[in-house]
């Protein structure tokens, strides 16, 4: 006899099934779907994009892009660190920090300006794990972390 109203069967599947979804949307993430490569590029990119954003400065690389260990889901994978430096101009400091600050905000990452130690902006997520913007000590620095991806450092080195 129908009633109308779902019975605990098909509740029960229907929990079932919402719990799965779930599972499987927490197990993938934009991390995993990218390529060493593709996260050591957009790492590489926003720091030069960064540094054209600041004219002036004779902007050089402090390292090559260097392959790390990390964490994705279950998996080992691969992140890179990256760094700029250049010689300070004589400037406002602040104005060049604010106008990074926007263009990372630009970029859909969180940042934090801090005036008292340098002065520095620190941004978090977007395309990137993480960045920094530092005009002292006597230099300009941009240095980074991106996002792990799937893959082994040592393999990815060459």
């Amino acid at each position: 006899m129908a009633t109308g109203k779902p019975t605990n069967r098909a509740l029960t599947a229907l929990a079932v099934a919402g719990a799965l979804i779930a599972v499987l949307a927490a197990c993938s993430s934009s991390e995993d779907s990218l390529t060493p490569q593709e996260s050591r590029d957009a790492l590489v990119s926003t720091i030069a994009d960064t540094a054209a954003l600041v004219d002036g400065p004779d902007w050089a690389e402090t390292s090559e892009p260097s392959p790390q260990r990390c964490e994705t889901g279950w998996a080992t994978g691969t992140k890179y660190g990256y760094a700029y430096s250049a010689p300070r101009p004589e400037r406002d400091r602040i104005a060049d920090v604010e106008k990074v600050a926007e263009y990372w905000k630009s970029l859909g990452m969180s940042v934090h300006i801090d005036i008292d130690n340098g002065p520095v902006v620190f941004g978090v997520g977007g395309p990137i794990q993480n960045i920094e913007f530092s005009t002292d000590p006597g230099n300009y620095s941009i240095g980074g972390t991106s996002l792990c991806a799937p893959g082994e450092p040592a393999e990815d080195a060459e």
